[in-house]
């Protein structure tokens, strides 16, 4: 699964990286989410890092939740409900702080195309 393009493939890791370091101030701070960047830390830590990615998914905090979700491709509506309600604070509050309405129609249909992924990810686990 890795990127054979070494530009890309530093690109993608780098990308990772910045993914896990919002993931954590994301389980810092309660308006900013921790689900999605770390999902997102995995799918390009798969194609870029093997060593990034076998540490992602040896974290005891958040490797049992990204091991499940790359076996299924599947989330746990514990999990998914908490990153629904982070994310649609985050963007609440964002969209309240910009004063730019197209600012604030791009983080309304940003927060809709996560809030269906994370519901169909939901959605998966309850079939199993």
């Amino acid at each position: 699964m890795l990127v054979r393009n070494p530009i890309l493939r530093s690109l993608y890791q780098g990308l990772a990286v910045l993914c896990i370091i919002l993931g954590i101030i994301g389980a810092l701070l309660p308006l900013m989410p921790t689900t999605v960047f770390l999902l997102m830390a995995v799918w390009l830590s798969v194609r870029s890092s093997p060593k990034l990615n076998d540490w992602l998914l040896g974290h005891p905090k958040f490797g049992p939740v990204l091991k499940e979700y790359l076996h299924d491709r599947a989330l746990s509506p514990k999990i998914g409900y908490r990153a629904l309600a982070v994310l649609w604070l985050g963007i609440g509050v964002s969209a309240w702080l910009v004063p730019q309405v197209i600012l604030k129609v791009l983080l309304g249909l940003t927060a809709l195309a996560v809030s269906s992924y994370l519901l169909i990810l939901m959605r998966r686990y309850q079939k199993h």
